[in-house]
């Protein structure tokens, strides 16, 4: 399906509709934010809920952004950002581009799964994301690379493309989720054939959410009448991208949108980032009996598959080789599985502060080493300042890790995401000089040790992109 073939029929009633009640009390709404619940979000019209548009970043010192909670100040910050991705794709820059791409996922606050993934596919990263934006600007989602199995296209890379793809929105649960509400809305108001809606049932992201929180947010607003399916990653959420795309520019090119506020905002990427930061605002918690109402989490038990919906476990991937793995972050330990169930296997609080402060003394001033997880090269002494050798005298003295092989790959892929790794300058990944981050948020406490927990609710508190 390509942009002409989309825009027919039903599609260009609900423009029509949308154009329309930009500026009017259609869309009025307010909700309660779930990290403080004593503030109140409230907004007057989609145009409005622009204006109260709010997102708290944290800066990103290699490009002179500094953090901020407002519109202007994200702006500013992806603005950077755009500008830094389009020229190291210009130059083909791999680490380049990776860094900046990092600084997205950052910004975003998507880093699981993502930052692993990125690192481990820095040496060829410049031109897939050329590649994909190519074919995205072509629109044909049953083309390489977009019809490609392994093309990864999610709530994170959505972002990443959104800055280097022309009139190209960020797609996540709550931009998708308000424009179902929308639909759902217009169907109601309108009566329309719930049966001549199919290209407007906005697939959903799952969105992350605590398993024991007390009131989930409502992001479905499926009904007896219109459903909404779930969105999977990869070449289903890029279609839905481009549908999302091309249904926003054909709104702000409608005469009554003209005469909006919106059409006062600049260009086209101008006007189309401050309708999606609309949609986004509106989309963190639907209206109660317009959306379905999750059951509270509170006390229940989490799934036991890294490949179920509401699993826990979290995606990753290790950085020499980019094999990929789940971990889950428990209450004292970083559990780790492969897909398909395999045997977990986990690294304790203590073992992970341990490792870390051998890594620091092996490599001391300078905290530069190389990852050297091979087994073979750690029981041989050959990696004597290296991630693997500073693991295994961790354990030496564990008696339930006696005798087990180094397993750091996956360690080093964790602590990637979490910041407290920084990947070799040359690219080279498993010999070249990487850096142990001592300045990682939480990193070291008051008497300079390790306290890797600390670390880890820091990071937690900047990841809730969703």
């Amino acid at each position: 399906m390509n942009k002409s073939e989309y825009l027919s029929g039903a599609v260009v009633d609900f423009v029509n509709w949308l154009a329309a009640n930009l500026e009017s009390n259609e869309f009025r709404h307010s909700w309660n934010n779930r990290r403080k619940p004593h503030q109140r979000w409230t907004c007057e019209s989609v145009y409005d809920a622009y204006l109260q548009y709010q997102w708290p970043h944290g800066g990103v010192d290699e490009l002179g952004i500094p953090g901020g909670t407002g519109y202007a100040s994200n702006l500013r910050a992806l603005e950077a950002m755009r500008a830094e991705l389009i020229q190291a794709l210009k130059e083909s820059d791999n680490r380049r581009t990776r860094n900046a791409a990092v600084a997205v996922m950052r910004w975003g606050g998507v880093v699981r799964g993502n930052v692993s993934w990125l690192t481990a596919r820095q040496s060829g990263l410049a031109q897939l994301l050329k590649e994909v934006r190519a074919a995205l600007h072509g629109g044909d989602v049953t083309r390489e690379p977009l019809a490609s199995p392994s093309l990864r296209f999610n709530a994170g890379m959505t972002k990443v493309y959104s800055l280097i793809c022309n009139d190209f929105i960020i797609y996540d649960s709550r931009v998708a989720a308000a424009l179902a509400w929308m639909v759902a809305r217009f169907q109601k108001k309108t009566g329309a054939d719930p049966a001549s809606l199919e290209g407007l049932r906005f697939a959903l992201p799952a969105h992350k959410e605590s398993a024991t929180a007390r009131e989930p947010k409502r992001r479905n607003p499926s009904n007896e009448l219109l459903t909404f399916p779930r969105l999977a990653a990869g070449s289903q959420y890029a279609a839905w991208n481009l549908k999302a795309n091309w249904l926003l520019n054909a709104v702000l090119d409608h005469p009554d949108a003209r005469e909006s506020g919106f059409a006062k905002l600049g260009d086209r990427r101008a006007q189309l980032r401050a309708l999606e930061a609309a949609l986004f605002m509106l989309g963190y918690d639907l209206p109660e009996g317009e959306a379905m109402t999750p059951a509270a989490g509170k006390g229940a038990a989490k799934s036991m598959s890294p490949e179920d919906e509401d699993s826990t476990w979290e995606e990753c991937f290790t950085i020499a080789k980019g094999k990929r793995f789940f971990y889950d972050i428990e209450a004292t330990q970083l559990a780790t599985t492969l897909p398909g169930n395999g045997t977990p296997y986990v690294y304790p609080d203590e073992i992970v502060n341990r490792t870390l402060s051998n890594l620091r003394e092996l490599n001391a001033p300078d905290g530069v080493f190389v990852l050297g997880n091979s087994a073979d090269d750690v029981e041989s002494n050959e990696e004597k300042n290296s991630l693997g050798c500073a693991y295994t005298l961790a354990i030496s003295s564990d008696a339930a890790s006696a005798g087990v092989a180094p397993r750091t790959s996956r360690l080093g892929a964790m602590l990637v995401e979490l910041g407290v790794f920084v990947p070799p300058a040359d690219g080279k990944k498993r010999d070249g000089d990487w850096q142990l981050k001592v300045d990682a948020p939480g990193l070291l406490n008051a008497e300079g040790e390790f306290d890797i927990r600390a670390c880890i609710n820091a990071w937690l508190s900047e990841q809730d992109g969703e």
